[in-house]
């Protein structure tokens, strides 16, 4: 009798142990469970600081500061949106301290910019909505900061800049590039081995080509624009390793278009 009492036992438990089977009709595929995603960490919650370089890389620490000077009435309202964001660097590199007074500097240069906007009366702004609205929302003159590369020593910037007083909606690209072994800014000479002539030509040819596709729309031949431009006249960015050119809206064609970017295919180094 003992052993069959055990014998029931050990039936019972192995049953217990047993998977359950699948349900009838059921079209949900099993997932093994060492292959089930694993609940992530809210994006908010994580911290700020960049993933560590691979060895032999340079990266920089970062924040990005909202300038705000935007324009108000007594009530506290936002009349004309002025921002600028300012990246700054870790200032525990003292090469990088260059760096953060170029871009200070590019600051100082929009406030200087936007005077005359900050200077007009809070009644004249609420009185120029009153009489038209803003179809983008209030009026507005931001530049809103993307770091778009930071490794191999290569620390780049691109700015956006919208501009809406009424009317036309604008918008642009500008670059900033910085060598992080040194603080310097990085000229678009400094991308290639080849002559400059050479690289200039080799530049133009690739917006030629890319621009070949729009030739229905555009209101200039880009290669009668560009030839007479310099590297110096190009503005520039690295987005993820690759040289990424941009020319401001009207340069090729009308301003439904928008600015001008060219992904060159090319992927410089320092």
């Amino acid at each position: 009798m003992k052993k069959l009492t055990i014998v029931f036992l050990l039936l019972g438990i192995l049953t217990a142990c047993a998977p359950a089977p699948a349900e009838t009709g059921s079209t949900e595929p099993s997932v093994p469970t060492e292959t089930r995603p694993l609940m992530t960490v809210p994006a908010e919650s994580l911290p700020s600081e960049p993933v560590p370089p691979a060895p032999g890389q340079i990266q920089a620490a970062f924040s990005i500061l909202e300038n705000d000077d935007s324009i108000r009435n007594d009530r506290g309202d936002r009349l004309v949106t002025i921002l600028y964001d300012q990246v700054i660097l870790d200032t525990s590199q003292p090469q990088w301290a260059p760096i953060n007074e170029t871009i200070a500097g590019s600051y100082r240069a929009f406030r200087e910019e936007t005077t005359h906007l900050r200077e007009t009366p809070p009644e004249t702004w609420e009185e120029m909505l009153g009489q038209q609205g803003a179809l983008y929302g209030t009026f507005h003159c931001t530049c809103r900061a993307e770091v778009t590369n930071n490794s191999g020593g290569i620390f780049s910037i691109r700015m956006t800049r919208d501009w809406y007083m009424g009317g036309v909606f604008n918008q642009d690209y500008t670059g900033m590039t910085f060598d992080l072994t040194t603080g310097q800014l990085v000229q678009l000479a400094q991308l290639s081995d080849l002559p400059e002539a050479e690289f200039t030509r080799q530049l133009k040819d690739i917006v030629c080509a890319e621009l070949a596709e729009y030739v229905d729309v555009l209101h200039e031949d880009p290669a009668e624009v560009l030839e007479a431009y310099t590297l110096e006249d190009i503005s520039f960015h690295i987005r993820e390793g690759e040289l990424v050119l941009t020319f401001p809206t009207y340069t090729f064609g009308p301003g439904a278009m928008g600015p001008t970017v060219i992904k060159t295919g090319l992927y410089p180094t320092l």
